[in-house]
Formats: structure tokens, C-alpha cells, sequence
């Protein structure tokens, strides 16, 4: 990803460093056994769910420095990146996707998440497709 931040402080390139050395102790996808018990406390509600997507976006206050900054402009009027959650029903964040321009749809941003592309079957993607199984 380019520099699209313009940041010269290297403090807070350090902070996003030690970061991302963390996610992965953090923010994983469950396990089969957690899925199923994650299921079970939704199953009144949401049957086959274990959890909640969401796309935002992150503004920038100007426009990035790349070669098309306009793909970097949303429909809200502003500069930005996408951001795509997923949390459980314990609102613990189970997935997270930044980096598609602010410009992106929020079903493009999820189909290129590793999640949409490795569903375990069919019957499962499809459930993922519509949204009501995660």
C-alpha cells in the first residue's frame, strides 16, 4: 500500500508495527468448537450465525498521494479507506479488512476477504453470500 498517509513520524509507524504484531493473538476466526457454541447462542434469533459484518469508512483529511486519488473519494463527500468488521455475539472482533479504496461497495470489499473466498462448502458459502451465516 502506498504511503497514503504522508507520515514522517516514526513513532507512530512504530505504534502501527506493534500492532500488527498483535492481530493475530487478537483477531482470529473461531474454531469449530467455538463456532458451534457461538451458533448455539444465536440460534433464537439467527440460526447457522456466529456473527455480525459491518463496512465504514476511514477518513483522510486530504487526498491521498497517488496516481488516481479520486478512486479514494466515497459517496459521503470525503477522502477515505474501507474498513470491513466481523465480530461475534460476545462482540469480540473476529475479522478485520482495511486497504479498498472509500470508493469501493461493501459487498466488493467482502468478496475479496479471505473469507469469501475460503468457505468450507457450498452450503456455506451460499449462507455467507446472503449474509446470515458469518
Amino acid at each position: 500500500m502506498p504511503n497514503l498517509f504522508r507520515c514522517q513520524n516514526s513513532a507512530f509507524l512504530l505504534i502501527c508495527q506493534a500492532i500488527l504484531k498483535l492481530e493475530r493473538q487478537f483477531i482470529y476466526w473461531p474454531n469449530e468448537n467455538e463456532r458451534q457454541a457461538l451458533a448455539m447462542e444465536l440460534a433464537h434469533d439467527f440460526s447457522n450465525c456466529i456473527g455480525f459484518v459491518d463496512g465504514t469508512h476511514v477518513n483522510l483529511e486530504e487526498a491521498p498521494s497517488v496516481q488516481h486519488p479520486e478512486e479514494y473519494f466515497s459517496r459521503k463527500q470525503k477522502y477515505g479507506l474501507r474498513l470491513q468488521v466481523i465480530c461475534d455475539f460476545n462482540h469480540m472482533i473476529r475479522h478485520v479488512k482495511l486497504g479498498h479504496t472509500a470508493s469501493a461497495h461493501d459487498a466488493r470489499v467482502f468478496a475479496s476477504c479471505n473469507l469469501a473466498k475460503n468457505t468450507e462448502n457450498s452450503q456455506q458459502r451460499a449462507m455467507v453470500s446472503r449474509g446470515c451465516s458469518l
